[in-house]
């Protein structure tokens, strides 16, 4: 018992750890916000998929395209990263979410199930930053991680 005492006590100690880091995270990270910032905005950002406002560190910077996938020299482009809330990324991650064709937000029928999430008024809608240069990225995802056989497209009227 004793022993189990000094292990508990001791386990709260600050202690020295090692930890792997991305090094161009903090480039994309920082450039991402200064792009997305508006005039008079401190401290906040709106997420690319859901387009709610949410503080700096609720937001994270996602790869459109897994990074592991990615050819070294288009890891540190901005073209493959954008700024979502950490509901949305994960969301786009797990292949819940996708952007479609012509820059259109789709979405798994069964994203339903999980209630009111800000990302379902957006699908059928368009990507705010869909463009040339981030399209590979998004049409990569679309066919190899959102799951096509399960779309709805809820269009807005």
């Amino acid at each position: 018992m004793n022993s189990l005492k000094y292990l508990f006590r001791n386990s709260f100690r600050n202690s020295l750890m090692y930890s792997t880091t991305r090094p161009e995270g903090r480039h994309l990270r920082s450039s991402l916000i200064i792009r997305r910032m508006g005039e008079g905005r401190h401290g906040e950002c709106d997420c690319s998929l859901c387009s709610k406002t949410y503080p700096l560190f609720l937001l994270e910077t996602a790869h459109l395209r897994p990074r592991h996938s990615l050819p070294k020299p288009e890891r540190i482009t901005l073209d493959c990263v954008e700024l979502m809330c950490r509901v949305c990324h994960s969301i786009y991650d797990n292949g819940f979410v996708g952007v479609g064709k012509e820059g259109i937000i789709v979405g798994r029928k069964d994203l339903n199930i999980y209630g009111h999430l800000p990302i379902l008024s957006r699908i059928g809608t368009p990507y705010p930053f869909y463009n040339l240069r981030n399209e590979q990225y998004f049409s990569w995802h679309y066919e190899h991680v959102f799951r096509r056989g399960k779309i709805y497209i809820h269009f807005k009227r």
